[in-house]
């Protein structure tokens, strides 16, 4: 396996920072030239992938963290030092950055800390509490193979020369306890341009006209970072949207927000919002092994002079390369690819916190329950947990609280994690029950790809959950697993 960092930038107020995990050519970390040479122009060629429905995800625990105030909720999962096995959640406490603060579960998500002070932002250029002209925001952690903690985000320094604006890296060789300085030297991925700004809800927000998804590759855990082109905010744009009529567009091509992933083939895919625009969000994925989408890059509209085409189409106008990966308007998507191979997007629709599963392609997006209902909602992530659950967050649009759910993915290959949660939930009175129950999970597992099998094996299960709820099984626990069961079944 390829580990390849991915850090897309959008010149809006938002950026995002995940890792990435690809296959490649050799089976061996690349190196910029390998990388290069491997690009490919065939044709994607999408698989085959598995049915999807609207219960490809069962909603459990949820946790709300009273704090003061909370945006831009984000995770990540710590599996190196002594802090493994740890869930990492950070969030801003001002509307456009602040300080960071984090909070921790050390058992998968059912329980949090106390949120603590993560990092502060420098306050000395403030004229008053409402300054927002020297800021941090927009946290985002990734874990590298070292163990390291890379944390990038925006800083927002006075006036506009490039060294006070722009993204900034740390690293944290403790699991987040203390970061480093801001890295500079070529490390630091400032802006050489900070292009128009304007003031807006009392936050400097750099509303560049030439707005679009940029992103640049480091493929030896940011000592380097390939660009591939010299747009600006450093990266190559691979999205505008022209796709507003009746405005001008130079003033409403502007997509924002991604989130990386990588698609089957290698493919390189960033969903992002269309902002102002009539569709939104766009997925656009590169060629196979094309991550530094070489085709498109080369094409008129990739010009930093893209507000002179008057077509309003959204680029890149290929069905192959860009689709709709939700069947409703959202903002702020966010993408993560599931253990079972599904494509997981989060969004928000009128502040509410919607989700669909689409398949290994992140086509044929289906929706699922609302993590968190009809509860005002905004800035959502969902992440893999591990290969049976996900997590998903958001701030609570009235309060500021952080709101957080955990996921279990249906697939009778989970079964015996499900079982796992409830020993962990001490929902067994003893092991004998919870070794029977294990037992048919066993047998199900075993000879999954027997349709009939399997579902005379969830039959027996179901049988025996009903026969010892309120018994030797906690009610709770045995409903849940029970609903859990009827979704399995119905696939068989």
């Amino acid at each position: 396996m390829i580990r390849r960092r991915i850090l897309p930038i959008a010149a809006a107020c938002v950026l995002s920072l995940t890792t990435i995990l690809a296959g490649g050519p050799t089976g061996t970390l690349l190196t910029k030239a390998e990388a290069d040479s491997s690009h490919s122009q065939a044709a994607p060629q999408e698989q085959p992938s598995a049915q999807i429905s609207a219960n490809d995800i069962v909603w459990m625990e949820q946790s709300t963290i009273d704090v003061d105030f909370a945006k831009y909720v984000r995770m990540v999962k710590i599996t190196k030092g002594t802090h493994a096995g740890e869930l990492l959640v950070t969030y801003q406490d001002r509307e456009h950055g602040g300080d960071f603060w984090s909070t921790r579960s050390k058992d998968g998500g059912l329980t949090w800390s106390n949120p603590v002070v993560m990092m502060k932002f420098d306050g000395k250029f403030q004229k008053n509490k409402n300054d927002w002209s020297y800021i941090i925001a927009n946290c985002n952690i990734i874990e590298l193979d070292d163990g390291r903690l890379m944390m990038v985000h925006q800083e927002r320094g006075p006036g506009t020369a490039a060294d006070n604006t722009g993204i900034k890296v740390r690293y944290s060789s403790d699991g987040g306890e203390t970061w480093t300085a801001d890295q500079k030297n070529g490390i630091n991925l400032s802006t050489k341009d900070t292009g128009q700004l304007a003031l807006q809800a009392g936050g400097w927000e750099p509303r560049a006209i030439h707005r679009g998804v940029s992103y640049v590759v480091s493929y030896d855990d940011g000592q380097t970072w390939h660009n591939p082109s010299t747009e600006r905010y450093t990266g190559g744009i691979v999205h505008r949207n022209f796709d507003v009529v009746g405005k001008k567009p130079s003033l409403t091509s502007e997509g924002g927000m991604p989130t990386p992933f990588v698609l089957p083939g290698n493919r390189l895919a960033f969903v992002a919002e269309g902002v102002d625009a009539n569709t939104s969000p766009w997925l656009v994925a590169s060629d196979p092994e094309d991550w530094d989408f070489t085709h498109f890059l080369s094409e008129p509209w990739s010009s930093i002079e893209f507000k002179k085409d008057s077509n309003h189409k959204v680029y890149p106008d290929n069905p192959n390369n860009l689709w709709q990966p939700t069947t409703a308007w959202g903002g702020a998507p966010y993408a993560t690819v599931l253990s079972n191979g599904k494509v997981a997007i989060s969004q928000n629709s009128a502040k509410r916190i919607r989700v669909w599963i689409g398949d290994s392609n992140a086509r044929d997006g289906v929706e699922q329950e609302r993590p968190f209902g009809n509860t005002p909602s905004f800035y959502s992530f969902i992440e893999p947990i591990d290969d049976a659950f996900v997590l998903v967050g958001a701030h609570q649009n009235q309060t500021n609280d952080v709101l957080l759910r955990r996921g279990f993915i249906v697939d009778v290959n989970n079964l015996d994690e499900l079982l796992g949660l409830g020993k962990q939930k001490n929902a067994f009175s003893n092991d004998g029950i919870y070794n029977s129950l294990m037992a048919h999970v066993a047998q199900i597992q075993k000879h999954q790809d027997d349709a009939k099998n399997v579902a005379n094996g969830l039959k027996s299960l179901k049988n025996e959950l009903n026969a010892q709820s309120g018994k030797q099984i906690d009610k709770a626990f045995a409903d849940q697993a029970l609903s859990i069961i009827a979704t399995l079944s119905a696939k068989y």
